[in-house]
């Protein structure tokens, strides 16, 4: 347990913490603690399943009508790998682990082996790779149980990291199509009369405001911004405040 120590602090430093989920983090340390493998694989997969679940809820915008009943994993990654979410190497790394799952579950007597274990790490690519590699570098003289603990849990982070991105993006998306229809409504009503010209920067300083809370959506929203102010400042000869509230 002392060893892990060591992977716990890396792993909570470089993903968990910054994600913002430390507690649900130290809760999957707590559950998968010790040397015994089985519950590690067990609860590490209940974690990595929920987690699924989780991003799917988020992906799909009726998720009720084929998450409705028992689905099963398998079925789950499926949907997500349909769908774009996951990539086909991730898909065959989260595979693996619904693999050893069941090899716990329906073969008496099984014990996971080095062997196990090296094929489930081998299947990692792209992004997840990474993660796994950055991670064991600090954890390379660990026990069979610390390393599948150590995997299994940077699989469950980086299905979270996925979610949360891409939780992001569908909100960027939403306030770019919020800010398209403003604008749209906009070049509609302005007919040549001061209360439309008021109304247009009025709207899109608020746009400009709630860009300025999120990184991700700064540069294309202000853009457009720019250029129909540009436009309407050139039509109507007018001094716009809105230069200013986008210093």
């Amino acid at each position: 347990m002392g060893g892990f120590q060591k992977g716990e602090k890396s792993l909570t430093e470089s993903d968990a913490l910054i994600i913002g989920h430390q507690e649900d983090y130290l809760q999957f340390i707590d559950d998968t603690r010790g040397e015994n493998i089985l519950q590690i694989v067990l609860r590490g997969h209940l974690y990595i399943e929920r987690e699924l679940t989780s991003f799917l809820e988020i992906a799909l915008e009726e998720p009720g009508e084929l998450l409705k009943g028992r689905t099963f994993y398998g079925q789950k990654l499926n949907i997500a790998r349909s769908i774009g979410i996951l990539s086909k190497g991730d898909k065959k790394s989260f595979e693996k682990v619904g693999e050893l799952r069941n090899s716990y579950a329906h073969k008496w007597g099984f014990e996971l082996e080095e062997s196990h274990f090296n094929k489930l790490v081998d299947s990692f690519s792209g992004k997840l790779k990474e993660r796994y590699d950055h991670v064991k570098k600090k954890n390379s003289n660990e026990s069979l149980a610390t390393k599948v603990k150590i995997a299994i849990g940077t699989m469950w982070i980086y299905l979270r990291a996925l979610s949360f991105i891409h939780k992001k993006d569908k909100e960027r998306v939403a306030l770019e199509l919020e800010a398209y229809q403003l604008q749209k409504e906009i070049i509609e009503m302005i007919g040549g009369e001061e209360f439309f010209y008021d109304l247009f920067l009025k709207g899109l300083t608020e746009v400009t405001s709630l860009n300025k809370e999120s990184e991700q959506l700064s540069t294309s929203i202000i853009e457009q911004i720019e250029e129909l102010n540009d436009y309407f400042k050139g039509k109507k000869g007018l001094e716009s405040p809105l230069e200013k509230e986008l210093e």
